[in-house]
């Protein structure tokens, strides 16, 4: 786990926007331990579990969410930006299943990152593909990583590139930023996430 400096130093250094460590373990709140403001608030079926490092979220895939606060500097949707986070769940997916959005409803723009016709997928506003693979083993803790360099679409899972493309991005900046569902759409993740950065 990074003290408090050390986040502060990646964060200057690689303009890291939004970090989610999940280590509170109580209560119903999470801090962004970046101190751009996102701070997390649960809801529904949303618990704290054992994570990969110290606590973690897990969310029912029915109700649980947690919505966090628009702080500043989140990258728009067409922005060079990277998405991390480490993932565990009991089942391979049944249907769509939101892990994180940054949308912007509005505009009709987002980026999307979790799970979408049986592949682990980051897609756009309307359910347009950016970059998908196969979903990886149950039961298990994997990291997947969503890189953007304003060309070029990549999804590394445990470190090893698994796809890319070159697929249009929608340009928004996003007005709100989700953790376990897709708002107006239903699209709830079932399964712990933790280590979540942007």
């Amino acid at each position: 786990s990074l003290s408090a400096g050390e986040i502060l130093a990646l964060a200057q250094a690689y303009s890291l926007e939004a970090y989610f460590k999940f280590d509170e373990g109580t209560g119903t709140t999470t801090a962004d331990s970046t101190g751009n403001g996102h701070t997390g608030t649960f809801s529904g079926g949303t618990s704290w579990v054992v994570g990969k490092s110290g606590s973690a979220v897990s969310l029912d895939g029915s109700s649980g969410t947690v919505s966090c606060a628009l702080g500043a500097n989140l990258p728009a949707n067409n922005a060079p930006q990277t998405i991390s986070w480490w993932m565990n769940y009991a089942a391979p997916p049944q249907s769509v299943e939101s892990m994180i959005g940054l949308t912007n409803s509005t505009a009709g723009s987002a980026v999307q990152c979790g799970f979408r016709n049986g592949q682990l997928t980051v897609w756009n506003w309307g359910g347009n593909t950016l970059v998908s693979t196969t979903v990886p083993s149950a039961n298990s803790w994997h990291q997947a990583s969503y890189t953007y360099d304003g060309t070029t679409h990549s999804l590394y899972v445990d470190g090893v590139l698994a796809n890319s493309s070159t697929a249009g991005a929608q340009t928004a900046a996003p007005s709100r930023l989700d953790l376990g569902l897709t708002p107006g759409w239903g699209e709830y993740y079932a399964g712990i996430l933790d280590e979540v950065r942007i």
